[in-house]
Order: structure tokens, then sequence, then C-alpha cells
């Protein structure tokens, strides 16, 4: 985790167990243009996202924070939560919370998030980095043996956020988008 761990943490408490009710008094004090600005940048971050998951012939679902694996949502908030407070690194765009658009980061890079025009530098440095497991590390044989990555993509609000996981590892009830 990048930044303070304590915040992620609170973010991830938050997530998990806001009732729908508490959630909708949350947004109810969020001014009005700063809402819709989120809003639309969410909107966008899902119809993309909605894109590749189509190309990839998978469906894309609507998961409720307490059903995705720890590991993998404790590194999309913390993501999402450096980009919100200003401790990560963003591309040379210089997104930021004040100016609303999809924002993209990875497990393979923390600390860093970027638009979309960049989504380039988020890919992994080399071959063993693209076959090394988010979660336990390991460093898989390859898709050719049945020993490979399965990705892994979550959107929180504006933010898409994607991991990498082995077989082991992966949440199998999740799917692999």
């Amino acid at each position: 985790m990048t930044g303070d761990p304590r915040a992620t943490l609170a973010l991830d408490d938050l997530l998990v167990t806001t009732s729908t009710a508490t959630a909708s008094a949350l947004r109810a004090q969020v001014p009005a243009h700063l809402l819709d600005q989120a809003d639309a940048a969410a909107g966008d971050a899902r119809t993309l996202l909605g894109r590749v998951a189509e190309a990839m012939g998978k469906p894309l679902r609507d998961l409720h924070p307490a059903a995705v694996d720890g590991w993998l949502r404790l590194s999309a908030v913390d993501a999402l939560r450096g980009f919100l407070d200003g401790s990560c690194r963003v591309c040379l765009h210089n997104p930021t919370p004040r100016r609303y658009e999809p924002i993209f980061a990875c497990a393979w890079w923390p600390g860093l998030a970027v638009y979309q025009h960049c989504i380039t530098l988020l890919r992994a440095p080399n071959q063993v980095a693209d076959a090394t497991c988010d979660r336990c590390g390991r460093v898989c044989a390859g898709p050719a043996t049945g020993d490979g990555i399965h990705p892994l993509t979550l959107q929180l609000g504006a933010l898409t956020f994607n991991a990498g996981a082995c077989l082991d590892c992966r949440p199998h009830d999740m799917g692999q988008l």
C-alpha cells in the first residue's frame, strides 16, 4: 500500500459496510456539480469496461464490494485512495479528483494512476512480471501449459483497476472480468 494504510482500511470498511440508505445520505452531502462530474466519469469508465468485456466475450457484473476477495478489493481501494489524496504518481495529463475522467491503475504498478490516453504506461515491465500472480507472487509457466495468469478488472467509481492472478488465487466466483 502507498500512503496511509489506515485511510485505505477506513475507506474499505466504508465501502463494505455502508448500507444503501447511508450511501444515499452521504451522496446527498456532495455538491451537485461534483456529483454530476463523478457520476459521468464513472459512467464513462463503465462504458469502456463494458466494451472490453464484450470484446472478450465475458459478462460485466455488478458486485457489492464485500463480494470481492479482500486482497483484490484492498489493492483497488488503495489505488483509489492514493488518487483521491494525491499520494500516487500520475501521468503527464495530471489526473486529479477536481477534474473527473476515467482513471486507470493496476496491481503491478502500485502508486500510479493514469488517464485513458496513457494506459500503455500500465503495461507489465517484462514477461516475468506479466506472468507473476499479484496475490501470491508465483511466476506462472504460461497459458500453453494451463498455468497462466487470469486477468481481473474492478471498477470503483471512475477508477478501473486491473490485476492478474494464478489459478489458485483467482476468485472463482467473480469470473475473469
